[in-house]
């Protein structure tokens, strides 16, 4: 008996197995090493019998066995049924007998990817006839022979950017110490690997390993417990539910993350929703050192918060239910996203000139309204920044979604800049005063600081050092094309030999060479001599 299995209908040869017993245990193993979620991998044994063309078939988990027919040696299979997932890489085809065979698959990959919220292009040929139509068939049309059309090119997946998300996650498993909060940051990164071509997948997931085995490492030893505390000092503990106003507070962003991931969209705006809940939590949580709320995750209590909100949120969801636990995952990663956004925008909202706001001011940042008094041109969130800079604390500038709006424009710059260059060493003056207009409306948008350092990595190079960089360029070239030259036939360095008298020519009137500043040294001295 020989074990085989398909993944994405399309067989792949296995292992030889004595019996179906073990084909079934076999089946079970491989699908515990391909668990993936974005499309369906079957996995079936088949069992060869020398005077039967039938074939044993057994789910990967499932225990029922049934038949099915295979095409008997020989046979002809004439229908093409050519499918592509959004995670594949290339598209794969499988022969048919009939074409009800390969609609009926066609039927099955629609129904997969519709599961997993995916999508799948599918293409149903015929060699004999030509006929070719793309699946499933519009309503209404007449079942007849199609013009040759190309599949939908399948939905494009930011490969780059989801690497990366994965290994910022990987870089905050390493040092996070929160147990739940480390499984929530693992559980984010899978949900995204998952998103990815397969080929990137193993060693993503190594990488999340490696992460959660060094952050197993670096786990301190329990320091010895201390004497019990008094009353007054036990209720600020690392346990966030002991302090006045949090529980409520994490039951309402729990509640905002059911609601989000239940829902399956939106996660934006469920995003945000929740991040304005966990920066209310932090508001009410003072850090005992700088006497002012916790606002960039200082204690491990209003870490302990946000892992509580994160786990309270997955209270009741069992482990099959893979679709809402992926929907938290991304909900948990639109909030962190959203996190600076609205820390930023809460700064910037106190006015110094509403008295409401001042009131506000003056109960949550102890110290915020005498700066305010003392230094009229100083704006509240001024006032804020320099309570947190003075305990040595540096809050935010930007919020994400800001900071990357910005990076993006500097860019934009940086590239516009090379383009300028290239057009100046054409000569085409339209074009490089077309690009200096574009690089003066992306400025506009950049702030002082990040003007500064866009001057620094950025700065319009002078007409000397082009040439300079001209030259050297043209040298680099002549050293190229040299050792080019020993290679050639004499007819052949006759010709080079010609053209290079005519480009010398052209150097002469061009920079104005004089041509007896190219005879050596001695010969000047012996003709002046």
């Amino acid at each position: 008996m020989t074990f085989f299995f398909a993944e994405n209908g399309f067989m792949r040869p296995g292992i030889d197995v004595p019996r179906l017993a073990t084909a079934r245990k076999a089946a079970s193993a491989v699908a515990d090493m391909h668990s993936e979620r974005w499309y369906e991998v079957a996995y079936e044994a088949y069992c060869a019998v020398s005077d039967s063309s039938s074939a044993a078939t057994i789910s990967a988990d499932s225990d029922t066995e049934g038949t099915d027919e295979m095409p008997k040696k020989g046979a002809r299979l004439p229908w093409r049924l050519t499918f592509q997932y959004a995670t594949q890489e290339r598209a794969s085809s499988n022969a048919y007998s009939a074409q009800s065979e390969a609609e009926r698959q066609a039927d099955e990959m629609v129904r997969t990817a519709a599961r997993n919220e995916s999508s799948v292009s599918i293409t149903i040929s015929n060699r004999d006839s030509g006929e070719s139509y793309s699946y499933p068939r519009t309503e209404g049309v007449p079942d007849m022979p199609a013009k040759k059309t190309a599949a939908t090119k399948p939905e494009e997946i930011d490969v780059d950017g989801l690497t990366s998300q994965v290994h910022e996650l990987a870089d905050r498993i390493k040092t996070e110490k929160n147990p739940a909060e480390l499984e929530s940051l693992a559980a984010s990164a899978e949900s995204i690997i998952r998103r990815l071509p397969t080929a990137k997948r193993t060693a993503l997931r190594k990488a999340v390993k490696d992460a959660k085995a060094a952050a197993a490492k670096s786990e301190p030893k329990p320091e010895p417990e201390p004497a019990e505390p008094s009353t007054e000092i036990v209720k600020n503990t690392d346990d966030p539910m002991t302090w006045d106003n949090v529980p409520q507070l994490i039951e309402a962003a729990a509640a905002q993350m059911r609601e989000g991931s239940a829902a399956g969209r939106q996660l934006q705006s469920a995003g945000e929703r929740v991040a304005n809940i966990l920066l209310t939590i932090r508001q009410n949580m003072i850090d005992p050192e700088t006497g002012l709320p916790d606002l960039v995750w200082r204690m491990k209590a209003t870490r302990n918060a946000a892992g509580k909100v994160y786990a309270d949120a997955l209270k009741g969801v069992s482990e099959d239910e893979v679709e809402l636990r992926e929907a938290h995952a991304a909900l948990q990663i639109a909030t962190r996203n959203k996190a600076s956004d609205v820390l930023v925008a809460w700064l910037r909202g106190y006015d110094r000139d509403d008295e409401k706001s001042v009131s506000m001011l003056a109960e949550i940042f102890p110290g915020a309204v005498e700066l305010l008094e003392a230094d009229p041109e100083l704006s509240a969130e001024g006032a804020i920044r320099q309570l947190y800079a003075a305990k040595s604390v540096e809050l935010p500038i930007r919020g994400r979604t800001e900071a990357m709006r910005i990076t993006r424009r500097m860019e934009t710059i940086e590239k516009t800049t090379k383009q300028i260059e290239a057009h100046q060493d054409a000569g085409n003056a339209a074009k490089v005063e077309e690009l200096q207009a574009k690089i003066s409306d992306l400025k506009a948008d950049l702030p002082p600081d990040a003007l500064a350092k866009l001057g620094e990595t950025a700065a319009e190079k002078s007409d000397a050092e082009r040439t300079k960089e001209t030259i050297s360029k043209a040298r680099k070239l002549f050293e190229t094309a040299g050792k080019r030259q020993a290679k050639l036939t004499a007819a052949q360095k006759r010709k080079t030999k010609a053209e290079l008298y005519t480009l010398i020519r052209e150097m002469v009137d061009t920079f104005g060479l004089d041509y007896s500043a190219l005879a050596p040294a001695e010969e000047t001295e012996a003709e002046n001599g």
